[in-house]
């Protein structure tokens, strides 16, 4: 019984890590369980991955505004693309620095129309959506957008 637990233990150790794995089940699995020491190599996967399930499940562990954007506009798969939509909306609703907040609702602009237009992306987006509140116009008379967290009920501008 003690030298079948150590080949096991020799055989974990010479094969390659699940990331790797041929299965993109088990690459998407992986790579959802990385430590957060493995930064980059959950950006390499969210960019680079052969399949999409992997892409997606590594941009759910992403919360950089500029490669969320970079995603949800031009990743290959819609679903991918939807996933990076909704963290975006996600930031922009939910992040305490009001630069981050911005930055999350220019990246958004930037994304297709069938990306935001999402089930996900459309209501968290709608619902930040409000009338600009300095002159309580419908925001296409005004030209301005104004953004409100529903977290910290903070109201953003947007000219």
């Amino acid at each position: 019984m003690a030298e079948t637990s150590f080949k096991t233990l020799i055989e974990r150790f010479r094969s390659r890590p699940e990331w790797q794995h041929p299965d993109p089940a088990v690459r998407a699995e992986a790579v959802l369980r990385l430590p957060a020491s493995d930064h980059e190599l959950v950006l390499a996967l969210a960019r680079e991955d052969e399949d999409p399930h992997v892409r997606r499940a590594a941009v759910k562990r992403l919360s950089e505004v500029a490669v969320l954007a970079e995603i949800a506009g031009s990743d290959a798969d819609a679903h991918v693309r939807e996933e990076a939509a909704g963290r975006l909306v996600h930031v922009a609703l939910n992040e305490h620095d009001e630069s981050q907040a911005r930055a999350a609702v220019a990246g958004l602009m930037l994304t297709t129309l069938d990306v935001i237009s999402t089930a996900l992306a459309l209501f968290a987006f709608m619902k930040a959506m409000v009338s600009c509140q300095p002159c309580r116009k419908a925001r296409t008379a005004c030209g301005r957008l104004a953004i409100t967290s529903s977290r910290t009920k903070k109201t953003w501008v947007m000219k």
